[in-house]
């Protein structure tokens, strides 16, 4: 992946910023303001990342300090992520994803 002109190399980010939270893409969607906004006052790297494990989108927030790292955790139902997990793609979350409504029909549907 290529990186943003003059972004300093992803292993001295994740050295300097090592407190990273996976936050749900649509929940971040859904509250972009607030995330943006809490994100920014608690000091997280200003590039995000983003992940997909299990069908599902994340998106990496970066703190360089642990208070704030749990802050956000705390205020968005994020899960922590290593640099580690991340690079290797052995990460999974812990919540589940349960299926309501419609989209319990199209995956009934689906099965063979």
């Amino acid at each position: 992946m290529s990186r943003s002109r003059g972004e300093p190399p992803e292993g001295l980010i994740d050295r300097e910023y090592p407190f990273q939270i996976a936050v749900l893409a649509c929940e971040v969607s859904w509250r972009f303001e607030n995330v943006m906004f809490l994100a920014e006052k608690l000091g997280s790297w200003r590039l995000h990342r983003s992940l997909s494990v299990d069908g599902e989108g994340f998106i990496i927030y970066r703190f360089s300090r642990q208070e704030g790292a749990e802050c956000f955790l705390k205020a968005f139902d994020g899960e922590w992520i290593t640099p580690a997990e991340r690079k290797k793609g052995t990460w999974r979350s812990k919540n589940v994803r349960m299926l309501v409504g419609r989209d319990v029909g199209l995956q009934v549907r689906m099965l063979p």
